[in-house]
């Protein structure tokens, strides 16, 4: 192989190693930006609520409010203002709800960090939702001091998301009384009949747990 034609080859190896490269942290660079902001508009971010209950058991919490905490991770971060949401079964929420949250003055451009949780309650019953977002909020300046929120990112279980949502289950055991009059002079009261007890999933619950029902007579104690 003679010097011109190795000196092309060599030249031809190390374009080659710099397209790729090039390529390939331009795609990096990309996957990065690609990262989805929480709905918001105006400084003022959506956060939202529903609560899955079966019909019968949205009376144990008629008038509902859902409170949320949040946990500054950057020192130097202002406070966050978010609203309650309240479950009113007497309106047409249909068991869903929303609120806004806001943030204070931003002293400098950077990012600031905060942890946002469901605020632990006492209903009876209810599974609250454990979901933990973090929250990213990348501020940016415009050269003559003036800051701005650039962007919100949200993070839950490891994964970016553009919505933020907290979900609560009400969950009650209930008795159901089944009773039968036999009436006649000649009717057999010893006599058995067949009870048959259906159960089918609520319209507000989507999940695919399983329904279980045990029939008990109290006067024979027979399941």
């Amino acid at each position: 192989m003679t010097k011109e034609r190795f000196k092309e080859l060599s030249h031809a190896v190390a374009v080659f190693v710099f397209v790729f490269v090039f390529v390939f942290e331009s795609s990096a660079f990309s996957s990065e930006n690609d990262v989805p902001a929480v709905e918001g508009k105006d400084g003022k971010y959506t956060v939202h609520h529903v609560l899955r209950a079966a019909r019968g058991m949205r009376a144990f919490v008629p008038r509902h409010l859902v409170e949320f905490e949040v946990k500054k991770e950057t020192p130097d971060a202002p406070d966050v203002s978010i609203g309650k949401v309240r479950v009113d079964y007497d309106s047409s929420q249909n068991l869903k709800g929303s609120t806004q949250l806001s943030f204070g003055t931003f002293t400098r451009a950077g990012e600031y960090s905060y942890v946002l949780g469901e605020k632990k309650n006492n209903v009876s019953g209810m599974e609250q939702s454990s979901a933990k977002y973090r929250l990213r909020v990348q501020v940016s300046s415009d050269g003559n001091g003036k800051l701005k929120i650039k962007c919100v990112t949200a993070e839950s279980d490891g994964k970016k998301r553009d919505k933020i949502e907290f979900t609560d289950v009400i969950r009650k055991k209930g008795e159901l009384s089944i009773s039968m009059n036999v009436q006649g002079d000649s009717a057999d009261k010893q006599k058995k009949f067949p009870i048959v007890l259906k159960l089918s999933k609520a319209k507000t619950y989507d999940g695919n747990g399983i329904a279980e029902a045990i029939i008990e007579n109290r006067d024979s104690n027979e399941k």
